[in-house]
């Protein structure tokens, strides 16, 4: 189980530059260069140029407007780095903000505790359910019996 709760081993996480770039694709998708720079006030290519390497956002095609600026959007790979399963699932910039309100005030455990005791709950759920499944395979068919009994060395 805990191979599917480790951390992604690409290295050490995005700067802080590279996660506000990052963020402002997100929420703002397609967005361009110029626009991108307005939000930060700095101009983003070395970010943007990081974050496209690591393949967390993709040029999505040119703006019709005056020079053709490139458009920028995020891929797949952000949303599974970041567990998402669309975009929608982003929180809103509302909760976002009584999130880091509560976290300031000392209303939420700390992220790192929190995701370990949500991890060990997770494994325990998996864990109970796997026993369920086992125990109804041993208890309803004979060649599922007989196979779990040779897959598990003969102990069913």
């Amino acid at each position: 189980m805990r191979q599917f709760f480790r951390q992604p081993e690409s290295g050490p996480g995005f700067p802080p530059a590279a996660l506000e770039t990052l963020a402002i694709i997100a929420y703002r998708q397609p967005i361009t260069v110029p626009e991108i720079q307005a939000m930060r006030g700095v101009d983003p290519s070395g970010s943007l140029k990081s974050l496209l390497e690591k393949s967390m956002v993709r040029i999505l095609g040119r703006k019709k407007v005056v020079g053709n600026p490139l458009l920028y959007g995020t891929t797949k790979q952000f949303l599974v780095h970041f567990g998402l399963n669309r975009l929608e699932d982003l929180p809103s910039i509302e909760e976002f903000d009584e999130f880091l309100g509560a976290l300031q005030c000392g209303r939420l455990r700390p992220i790192a505790e929190a995701v370990e005791i949500d991890r060990r709950a997770v494994e325990e759920r998996m864990s109970e359910r796997l026993q369920k499944v086992l125990a109804h395979a041993r208890a309803s068919r004979p060649a599922a019996r007989r196979a779990l009994s040779s897959w598990q060395g003969g102990s069913a």
